[in-house]
């Protein structure tokens, strides 16, 4: 698990594939991030091409400790494809 600092930079990269398992360029990448509590925070966007793509979220400086989780959606035509992932933000020295 990806662990950060409150005030650091979560970078993430995702690969996406058609269901034949070739890298498609999605039409549309919906990005979710997700505090502990669950409250929804960001809906970065992502840059990328041929298939690969990468985010980058700054994490505030008093940002909540624990575990945040991020739910990527990649659509390309009737192909969607589904990542979930998580980070954990500690406490800044």
């Amino acid at each position: 698990m990806t662990q950060v600092f409150q005030g650091q930079t979560v970078s993430k990269e995702y690969t996406f594939k058609d269901k034949d398992g070739v890298l498609m360029d999605p039409d549309t990448i919906t990005v979710k991030i997700i505090d502990p509590s669950g409250a929804a925070v960001a809906t970065p966007s992502m840059e990328g091409s041929e298939g690969v793509y990468e985010f980058n979220y700054n994490v505030e400086s008093d940002a909540a400790k624990g575990v945040w989780i991020i739910f990527v959606t990649a659509v390309k035509g009737t192909n969607t494809e589904k990542k979930l992932d998580v980070f954990e933000v500690l406490i800044s020295k």
